[in-house]
């Protein structure tokens, strides 16, 4: 009996080591381009805004975030082995990279970034059955068949969705309208779909022909919500200056609307502008001020979605949480800083993010709508 009580606990002492001896493998490819950046003269730089004019530094941002993620994660059963490779866009450069881990043993990797180079990493993942994450590809055909793969930008197709639930749950008091011009026009479908799949009345207007089509649809005793599906400089400007006065609208537009040039902040405050983005920060957060700090303590720099300082640090502890428990979602419970993550994996595919953020204007400030 004691015999046997021994080869227990000694059976037991076994697992425990094991248990504490678990390596995980993970290759990070990353467009650091260190030979151009040997070029380069960094003391030069007077501003974050020039640095981020050479793509080689935006990218490192994404790389300090995640060393911050690394050094936090506790992990006492699992040993994480960090690889990082420098990859632009050189597909002879990344054979030689996979070649080198032909023979080891990959558990997940994150990159390359580059569009070209991503399908044959992900071939590459998919026959070593190690799961690739693309952090920043819009592109949806390389998860169809491959179901290691990780793509983490929402395609558009399910922001009609999610504009539904939060904008206008109720369907008794809104007007919505369509307000397009020839562009985005995969983006139209994506609504046009939804709406009547989900027998959602909804108009159509073309913007071709002005402002005052539109307004001939406007109702003044419902809300109206109006969906902008077009992108033209020029057009956007001289439709909100035409709209100004119409403020019984929630005005839905495309996220690069705040990028244009001599575009009046007043106008999206009066039409109380809307907007999807793949990833946005809640700056007055307390969990976004401890990261600001710990980043400029560990980097005499800010942290900055520009230079992906928050993706890296969400991407690198999400992911290696995920890993850690055997990418069982039910296990990570981590609040993304710029992300926002639920997966859904594609039949015979791979796993697509499905939640995009919706950002309004409101007082001047940038505001999630939850």
């Amino acid at each position: 009996m004691l015999r046997k009580i021994a080869f227990f606990l000694l059976f037991l002492l076994i697992l425990r080591v094991s248990a504490q001896n678990v390596e995980k493998n993970v290759l990070f490819l990353l467009p650091f381009q260190l030979e151009e950046n040997s070029l380069i003269e960094v003391e030069k730089f007077k501003t974050a805004e020039e640095i981020l004019d050479f793509p080689p530094y935006e990218l490192l941002g994404f790389w300090e975030g995640a060393k911050m993620a690394i050094a936090e994660i506790d992990t006492p059963n699992v040993h994480l082995n960090i690889f990082v490779r420098d990859i632009s866009d050189d597909e002879e450069k990344l054979s030689k990279v996979l070649a080198e881990f032909e023979n080891e043993k990959l558990d997940l990797i994150i990159g390359p970034f580059f569009a070209k180079l991503f399908p044959i990493a992900a071939e590459f993942a998919k026959t070593k059955e190690t799961y690739i994450v693309n952090p920043f590809s819009t592109r949806s055909d390389f998860i169809d068949s491959n179901n290691f793969v990780f793509k983490l930008i929402p395609t558009p197709t399910y922001q009609p969705a999610i504009l539904h639930r939060l904008l206008f749950p109720e369907l008794n008091n809104v007007n919505i309208i369509l307000w397009a011009n020839g562009e985005l026009e995969s983006v139209k479908e994506n609504y046009i779909n939804y709406f009547e799949e989900n027998m959602i009345f909804f108009k159509k207007v073309e913007e071709v022909y002005g402002v005052a089509s539109l307004r001939r649809n406007l109702e003044k005793k419902r809300q109206n919500i109006v969906i902008a599906l077009y992108e033209n400089n020029a057009r956007v400007i001289a439709n909100l200056q035409a709209l100004a006065a119409d403020t019984n609208m929630i005005l839905v537009a495309p996220e690069s609307w705040l990028n244009f040039h001599n575009i009046d902040y007043q106008l999206f405050e009066l039409l109380h502008l809307h907007f999807f983005s793949n990833y946005f920060v809640e700056y007055k957060d307390d969990r976004t001020e401890l990261f600001m700090l710990d980043y400029l303590s560990n980097y005499n720099a800010p942290a900055q979605l520009e230079r992906f300082s928050f993706q890296g640090y969400d991407v690198a502890y999400y992911f290696l949480n995920l890993l850690i428990n055997d990418f069982d979602f039910s296990k990570v419970t981590y609040k993304p800083l710029s992300f926002d993550f639920e997966f859904r994996q594609l039949e015979g595919g791979g796993y697509e993010n499905i939640k995009s953020r919706l950002i309004s204007f409101s007082d001047f400030e940038l505001i999630e709508v939850k």
